[in-house]
């Protein structure tokens, strides 16, 4: 649960209790509604009765739900912690059945590592540095992530729930993401990894601004000059850019030699160290 579902269920103790109550009585309404099928006033109350249980048992299933705790909701194991976690629970399970030393031994060495290796995930994360270009088809988002904060540099603090769940969510719980805040200041400038990036929203000329990566939000898109101000390693082109013009605009860069990452079409794109 906690590897694939990032959570752990606390509750799931009380719904084996109510499953195996509630499914054990409407098993056996079932079987007597079987036997009693040919007699319609019996069968039809015994049907509603097990209709009723079944009821009741999805609405306190689905209620449960609710009670967990926030600290056991975005849980995350590697796949060497999960490795590591079956050797804790089978070398105690062992101890416990044939009284082995060894295994409550070899169960203790796997706590050591798992606990070790928890230590550097998180000192992984209290280092991580990194700017990223969601790939979302109806919003613009870029995070700068330090540590457990995410950034908001470009985008609404906003989006639809779908994108939430299915983008946004999934992101932040892999990099152990705690605090999500909207920048203090419109940023056009951030230093990222030892590269510096320009989100560009206006054109700009008539100066020299080296910056290793350029974001277009598409409205601004002359690459003759783009490279002259900023003589970019990488052109990014949001998502939210329509795809005709985001095509015009990569085959424009091709020309006078600008690498060019099209979210839309390559993906979120990620600079971290």
């Amino acid at each position: 649960m906690i590897y694939y579902f990032h959570l752990f269920p606390l509750q799931f103790i009380i719904a084996n209790v109510l499953a195996y109550i509630f499914m054990g009585v409407i098993l056996v309404l079932g079987m007597l509604l079987i036997a009693v099928s040919s007699i319609y006033p019996a069968a039809h109350i015994i049907a509603e009765a097990a209709t009723v249980l079944s009821g009741w048992f999805n609405k306190l299933v689905y209620g449960l739900q609710y009670l967990n705790f926030d600290a056991l909701h975005r849980l995350t194991l590697t796949e060497l912690q999960l490795v590591l976690v079956y050797i804790v629970i089978a070398g105690i399970a062992i101890f416990i059945l044939k009284k082995n030393k060894a295994t409550l031994f070899a169960s203790g060495i796997a706590l050591v590592l798992f606990i070790a290796s928890s230590c550097f995930v998180n000192m992984r994360t209290l280092k991580q540095e990194m700017l990223i270009v969601y790939n979302i088809s109806k919003d613009n988002r870029i995070e700068l992530i330090t540590g457990t904060t995410a950034t908001i540099l470009y985008g609404n603090d906003s989006v639809t729930a779908a994108t939430q769940k299915f983008v946004l969510e999934p992101s932040h719980i892999n990099m152990h993401i705690e605090n999500v805040r909207k920048a203090d200041k419109g940023y056009n400038m951030v230093q990222v990894a030892g590269k510096l990036v320009f989100i560009l929203t206006q054109p700009i000329s008539d100066t020299t601004i080296h910056a290793d990566v350029v974001i277009l939000n598409g409205k601004y898109a002359d690459m003759r000059e783009i490279k002259k101000v900023f003589q970019p390693e990488i052109i990014i082109i949001l998502a939210k850019v329509p795809r005709n013009k985001a095509e015009t605009i990569a085959a424009e860069a091709t020309q006078v030699g600008l690498q060019v990452h099209d979210v839309n079409k390559d993906g979120a794109y990620i600079l971290s160290k």
